[in-house]
């Protein structure tokens, strides 16, 4: 049963973002305890490591089969089809799962059987024994992105009738199935459960959707569907956005592989701490640039310059405005934030701080990604996919070339890496390698931020004939820097203040710290952003004030991008 609740409009951008947001905070909650429970089984041990670095091929290969099942690209074709003839839209998606799927079949097939060789790229550092447990998990995961890919191809239909409740359990069901890979496939299978709770989660994503199919009377048509040209155009459409996603993919791997040449351990703690500084970034980043994306191409369409310019500023001072107070307050809260989401079992004191530091300086990505989300489809808004990808490509080349100098740095001991592990409190432990990796992701973040900004700046001034970002969003970023930095220092002596009192040596002691600390920093920044002038107060208030929601519109896609499974 479809509820009337979820077809209804959303009147502002917030509202949309703050529902999208919600969705996905609640799939990053299954998502935190996922990751506790993997830190409590096995640690940051070479095991961990292992399973993510299993998760390369599969995670690379999903992305590549995104040119048939990315929702960016079926979503409005599908829209097109279905208002002018139904058995049509039918045949549509009958085509592409058949294509899809025998063309995903046939490329898992293969990569399972050269998976030896594949795992020797991507994990050279590993031992004869880990490669061959990485083998074995790699090709049952295989089957991961086949599930998903068809996933997100029923997921267009979902959409386009408006059933957000359903798309907002595909990732939920999706972290639940890890997690009962970890409770009851591990006992009876060792290591290789993971990867079949993996499997599960894939096909839970899917499974939770063909309900919702037959409750739409959609029943996909496998024949006839090889005269319409819309398939074949999906796939053109879908070219440039899976290239610029494969480039992202390029540095996972290649970063997990310097990874594996270092201590035991520094895969799992160098994508534990990504996974939770990739959380803002996709509850506010994400969310504001879903939200905003069909006003931006709305007003791309009309040509009206003002209201793409006032709308896209708008935008990024209200991620600015939740992004940079909390990449600051994670600066002083990192090893209260770490120890609360994976202090446990075999996660030791050492991972923690490791772990922590590892964080300290992926925090700087989270204000870059962020915005860059944002500005690529502020791009397909103006009908340009070409320019993000060469923004990609030179981000791509400078990370490749950086990371390697940038992990000596820090493995041979210079004195530039000891002041960084020094000033993270880390200097004392033996291999802090993955600092390296860590500053390199951030390094490359920011770089391609800078890059999308003039680039875009540039092609919207040409698309529109002039005009351009206004002045006031620099001033106000400078404001929210400024309060954000003000903030945090205030929140640093309240830490220091409770550290007197508190001991750090139960779960609830960390928490009460923690919490106080960040409440204090954060009502302090919400003060002194209110006497300010910060519009974005004003603006979260509102829809409240108007009970949230009412009649508007509703964004008409959610991001397919493998952000859901962080």
């Amino acid at each position: 049963m479809v509820l009337p609740f979820w077809k209804k409009e959303i009147s502002s951008i917030h509202a949309a973002a703050f529902l999208i947001g919600a969705a996905g905070f609640l799939s990053r909650i299954l998502g935190l305890f996922r990751d506790r429970l993997l830190a409590s089984h096995y640690g940051a041990s070479r095991t961990l490591d292992i399973y993510y670095a299993s998760f390369q091929i599969p995670d690379f290969l999903y992305t590549l089969f995104l040119i048939g099942a990315a929702s960016a690209a079926i979503l409005p074709t599908f829209i097109s089809i279905w208002e002018r003839d139904k058995k049509k839209a039918e045949e549509f998606i009958g085509g592409l799962l058949i294509i899809f799927s025998l063309a995903a079949a046939l490329v898992s097939l293969i990569v399972a059987i050269f998976a030896p060789f594949i795992v020797r790229l991507v994990a050279p550092g590993f031992d004869p024994a880990s490669r061959a447990l990485m083998i074995t998990m790699t090709r049952i995961m295989m089957i991961s992105p086949i599930f998903l890919g068809v996933s997100n191809i029923f997921s267009s239909v979902i959409q386009a009738n408006r059933q957000f409740i359903v798309f907002a359990l595909t990732s939920i069901l999706y972290n639940l199935g890890i997690i009962i890979g970890i409770l009851a496939f591990v006992p009876v299978f060792g290591p290789q459960g993971l990867a079949y709770g993996v499997i599960l989660g894939a096909f839970l994503h899917m499974a939770v959707q063909i309900p919702a199919l037959g409750a739409l009377s959609f029943r996909p048509q496998f024949l006839s569907f090889k005269k319409i040209p819309e398939i074949k155009n999906v796939f053109l459409v879908s070219i440039p956005r899976v290239a610029a996603l494969s480039l992202d993919q390029i540095i996972s791997v290649m970063l997990v592989a310097l990874a594996s040449t270092l201590a035991a351990g520094s895969v799992a703690v160098f994508r534990l701490a990504d996974n939770l500084r990739f959380i803002p970034v996709g509850i506010f980043g994400v969310s504001y640039s879903v939200a905003g994306f069909s006003r931006l191409a709305e007003h791309a369409a009309k040509k009206s310059k003002e209201g793409f310019f006032e709308d896209l500023s708008a935008l990024i001072e209200s991620i600015l405005f939740w992004v940079v107070p909390l990449a600051c307050f994670l600066l002083i809260l990192r090893a209260h934030v770490v120890r609360l989401a994976l202090g446990a079992g075999h996660f030791s004191w050492v991972d923690t701080r490791l772990t922590a530091a590892t964080l300290a300086i992926l925090a700087f990505a989270i204000i870059g990604e962020s915005l860059a989300t944002l500005f690529i489809r502020s791009f397909y808004a103006i009908g340009n996919t070409k320019l993000p990808f060469f923004t990609s490509l030179f981000t791509t080349v400078f990370v490749i070339g950086l990371a390697p100098f940038l992990l000596t740095l820090f493995t041979t001991h210079r004195a530039s890496g000891k002041l960084i592990a020094d000033l993270l409190k880390v200097g004392d432990l033996h291999d802090v390698g993955v600092l390296g990796l860590a500053l390199a992701f951030a390094l490359g973040d920011l770089l391609d931020l800078i890059f999308l900004w003039v680039a875009l700046s540039r092609e919207s001034k040409k698309y529109f004939g002039g005009g351009g970002i206004p002045l006031k969003t620099l001033a106000s970023g400078l404001k929210i820097i400024f309060a954000s930095i003000a903030a945090t220092f205030i929140g640093y002596g309240v830490l220091y203040l409770l550290s007197l009192y508190i001991p750090l040596d139960t779960f609830l002691h960390v928490l009460l710290q923690g919490g106080a600390t960040f409440m204090v920093a954060a009502a302090f920044y919400t003060g002194i952003m209110y006497m300010l002038g910060s519009e974005q107060v004003n603006a979260f208030i509102e829809p409240f004030r108007r009970r949230l929601i009412k009649p508007a519109i509703l964004p008409q896609e959610i991001d397919e991008d493998r952000a859901a499974f962080r």
